[in-house]
Formats: structure tokens, C-alpha cells, sequence
């Protein structure tokens, strides 16, 4: 036991001059990944070093990869490796950091300068999270539109109080308005070809959203009511990301044991294969890589 004039030894880490990481090569509609390895970045003053454990797959990462955003190519902006959702371990910080240690774990939020690779670099900024189930935790009553068993298996597992299945259902709007008693208060949308069906979630609601999020640059639209949006006080909202006191709550949530998944977990060497899964629409949960995995 340690007294209180005694700090434990900061604990010290190789840090390699190569790692492994997954590079985007073909980068567009047919990219694929390769293991190769690379430089491992310096660290600046105001900089932490992490060495990676994991790292989740995100849709995100596949519309960089196929450059099917309106925003610069991956390789303009210097970089060769797509991710984020990235934990680990903290093995060196830069002379002006002053709230992060060596040996804290450590993770990346959504929108950084983040790679799929062994050791990375992110400026000092702020904690980071990786979004769960939240809306349980909320205590929300989600309701979950999709396809298939497997889908349908894990959502009312995850704490969806229904599920519809958009293909089995005669009329899956007028289900979906019926088990929420006149229309969903809020309707997140993650398939962008649905955006005219999802529309239709909210009904009658007073004040209903449609919440989007990005998808491929030019292909879909919202054509909207807007006799009905203005009567029912109704509005589509984009989002990206949450703010840092979400953030700050979906960390105590998870701290309390609110949120909870059981990803598909792979090792490097199916890197490739993994991406390649969720660009096809064949992942019904998460894909975690599991960098001390083969």
C-alpha cells in the first residue's frame, strides 16, 4: 500500500521506429487494405503518444475510403490510413502535456487525426468515448426498423422494445406509428436510401424529428412536406457528432454499466475482410480489430 507521500513509478514503453497498419491502397469504390508497415510518428509538445489495442469499424471509415463524400481525398490530405474509435495505452506525452500520463488508458473520439495502426498520435484536447447503446441507458423506448432474424435477434437483446421488419411487414410505417401511439418523437435514420420512408416514422408527433446522418455526396435527398413539418412542428436535423458533455454522459453511462455489446472481435490479418463485410451490408452489430490479434 502506498503512502501518500509516495506516487507510484510511471511505468516506461519501447516505442519501435516501424508498426504495422492498415493502408487504404486503390483508394475509391474498389479500394481493398494492406498490412504494411510504417514510420512511427514523433510526438510534438502538445501531443500523446497511444499504442493502439483495438479498434472499431465504422460505415464512416468506408465512405473516406471509397471517396464517395464531398470532402478531399484521403491521400491530399497526407493520410493512408482511414479509422477512429481507437483505444489503448498511453506510452509517451509531449513537454507541454499536462493531464494525460503515460500508462492511462486512452481513446479516440469520432472526428480526429486518427489511423488504423499500431501507435498513433492525437493532440491533448479532450476525453474520448465510443458511442453504445444509448437510448436504453436514456431511458428512451427505442423502436427498431430493419431486416432479417439476426438483426431482429440482436436489437431486442440490445433493449428494443419492438422491431419491424421493413421487408416482412405489410405496411412497416403504419406499424411503427401504431406501437408509438401516433408517430416516434425522434426517427434516426443510418440508411440513407430510407430517408423517404423515415420520413413517415414521426406521423402525426408533435414536434417530431428525422435525425440523418452523412451519406454518399449527391445521391439522396430529402423532398419534404412543408404544410405538414409547419402543423405538426416537425424538422429534419443532421448530426455528426455529440458534445463533449454527451460525451462526458456516455462515459458514466458505460462507467455504470449501462451500455454493453458483444462485437464480432478479428485480428489484423482480417483487416481486409472486415472492412470489406460491413462496405456489403453483412455485419448486423460491431466489428472490433483487435491489434494484438493475428
Amino acid at each position: 500500500m502506498l503512502s501518500k507521500e509516495t506516487e507510484a513509478p510511471t511505468p516506461s514503453f519501447d516505442i519501435p521506429k516501424k508498426c504495422e497498419a492498415g493502408v487504404v491502397v486503390n483508394e475509391g469504390p474498389d479500394f481493398h487494405f494492406e498490412i504494411r508497415d510504417v514510420d512511427v510518428p514523433e510526438v510534438g509538445q502538445n501531443e500523446c503518444f497511444i499504442k493502439l489495442n483495438a479498434t472499431g469499424l465504422c460505415l464512416s471509415d468506408v465512405h473516406f475510403m471509397s471517396n464517395d463524400w464531398n470532402v478531399p481525398k484521403m491521400a491530399e490530405m497526407g493520410v493512408q490510413c482511414a479509422g477512429h474509435e481507437d483505444t489503448g495505452i498511453i506510452v509517451k506525452v509531449g513537454s507541454n502535456v499536462k493531464n494525460l500520463k503515460i500508462g492511462q488508458r486512452a481513446g479516440f473520439k469520432p472526428i480526429e487525426n486518427t489511423c488504423l495502426v499500431d501507435f498513433t498520435v492525437t493532440v491533448q484536447k479532450y476525453p474520448s468515448k465510443r458511442c453504445g447503446i444509448l437510448a436504453v441507458a436514456m431511458g428512451l423506448r427505442p423502436v427498431v426498423v430493419d431486416t432479417g432474424d439476426e438483426k431482429r435477434k440482436l436489437a431486442l437483446e440490445m433493449g428494443a422494445e419492438h422491431f419491424v421488419g421493413f421487408k416482412e411487414s405489410k405496411d412497416p410505417v403504419a406499424e411503427v406509428i401504431t406501437l408509438t401511439e401516433g408517430g416516434g418523437h425522434a426517427v434516426f435514420c443510418t440508411a440513407a436510401p430510407s430517408y423517404p420512408t423515415a420520413q413517415k416514422y414521426p406521423g402525426l408527433r408533435a414536434g417530431g424529428q428525422l435525425i440523418i446522418g452523412l451519406p454518399a455526396a449527391g445521391k439522396f435527398h430529402i423532398d419534404v412536406d412543408p404544410t405538414h413539418m409547419v402543423f405538426r412542428g416537425q424538422s429534419v436535423k443532421g448530426t455528426l457528432v455529440g458534445s463533449m458533455a454527451e460525451i462526458d454522459e456516455t462515459l458514466d453511462f458505460a462507467r455504470r454499466g449501462k451500455l454493453w455489446l458483444t462485437p464480432m472481435v478479428m485480428g489484423l490479418s482480417k483487416f481486409n475482410e472486415s472492412v470489406q463485410k460491413l462496405k456489403r451490408g453483412e455485419v448486423a452489430g460491431r466489428i472490433v480489430v483487435d491489434f494484438n490479434m493475428e
